[in-house]
């Protein structure tokens, strides 16, 4: 009752909670052997004797909230995608204003008050999880670490106040429209004078937002501010972890991957110079990076590919998948389109196995 966020001496659940054990005894008698024999999705029903519903309605009102997070998370990142692609110069600072009102009411619907002990009790339920792992690819499977992630957001969200949601909305589009305008030079060079200011409010910002969450709370082990942010993306990877993993594990392995591929040093002078001359005709270059990506299974009625100072991939949903290039050099072009593809291809199929698109579990991978 406790990890459910139930009062136990409320006369509204106490009841429910006294019968649970000749509930259980009725199931499985007075012999223990009886408990191998035992229907999980009976005992795991008992959940009705608190008033929170079967596993089938918790499940199904965990999806119904992730579901509408997922459209606040959509209408984000279209605005996200705009503001790189297509918005105006002067229109970052207006910009600011709609993301942050539209992340603070995303926040409100992680609060939800009803979703908290629905969640809790997916993620603490022994015979859920035994059940789970019993059916593999049921639609049971996802529930547990679903309900562990809406959890850990509602901590991690929680915690952050509206006032750090706008500051960091003003400070990364102010940091944006600075870089973007450098990029858009003739020589594309930084005013790093200029710029340090601002990415140093952009960091002090996600600092503060570290430090306010309750990582006890939220089970996140912690010792750097770096800690919480990877939390979000890699649970249970630590910035400790990250030294060892690319220098001990990684960095042997794509030296010796490099070492036995033909490098571009090995070309010859015309086709070194061909592919890092300026770029002419970048319609054409572009039609030339869809054909790639193309190749490799990007799916354009579920995506695009667009122009960008700098590249990147944003989800909107996993049938509107977008990707962006540069066309400086065709060299750079065709780098940069096959990874961000690379994203695309991942982004587009998301979902398609035993774990429901837009629940925790499905945002997490």
């Amino acid at each position: 009752a406790r990890e459910m966020g139930i009062d136990s001496g409320d006369p509204a659940h106490s009841s429910g909670l006294l019968d649970l054990s000749p509930f259980v005894a009725e199931l499985v008698g007075s012999d223990s052997n009886a408990w191998s024999a035992l229907d999980l999705g009976q005992v795991m029903d008992a959940s009705n004797w608190l008033g929170l519903g079967s596993v089938a309605e918790r499940g199904a009102a965990l999806e119904a909230w992730s579901s509408k997070l997922t459209s606040y998370s959509s209408a984000l990142a279209v605005l996200e995608w705009d503001r790189h692609v297509n918005m105006p110069p002067g229109a970052a600072a207006a910009r600011a204003a709609p993301l942050s009102q539209l992340q603070m009411a995303s926040k409100a619907v992680v609060m939800d008050g009803d979703i908290g002990p629905i969640a809790a009790s997916l993620a603490s339920d022994p015979y859920l999880a035994a059940a789970a792992a019993e059916t593999g690819e049921s639609e049971l499977s996802h529930l547990p670490a679903s309900a562990r992630l809406a959890l850990r957001k509602r901590a991690v969200t929680g915690s952050v106040s509206d006032a750090l949601i706008e500051a960091e909305s003003k400070a990364v589009s102010a940091t944006l429209a600075a870089w973007s305008a450098s990029k858009a030079q003739p020589d594309a060079q930084l005013d790093w004078p200029a710029f340090a200011p601002l990415l140093q409010e952009v960091i002090d910002v996600k600092v503060a937002q570290a430090a306010a969450v309750d990582t006890h709370a939220a089970g996140i082990e912690s010792e750097t501010p770096y800690d919480v942010a990877l939390a979000m993306f890699n649970p249970g990877l630590k910035f400790a972890d990250l030294g060892p993993m690319f220098f001990d594990d990684l960095a042997p392995a794509l030296r010796d991957l490099v070492g036995r591929k033909p490098t571009l040093a090995e070309a010859p002078e015309e086709v070194r110079a061909a592919l890092n001359a300026p770029v002419a005709d970048r319609d054409a270059l572009m039609g030339l990076c869809k054909e790639v990506v193309a190749a490799q299974g990007f799916d354009f009625d579920a995506g695009r590919l667009d122009l960008s100072p700098h590249p990147f991939t944003i989800g909107i949903h996993k049938s509107d998948v977008r990707i962006t290039t540069r066309t400086e050099s065709v060299l750079e072009a065709l780098l940069a389109t096959v990874h961000e593809a690379g994203h695309g291809l991942y982004e587009q199929g998301r979902g398609s196995g035993s774990v429901p698109y837009g629940t925790p579990a499905s945002d997490i991978l």
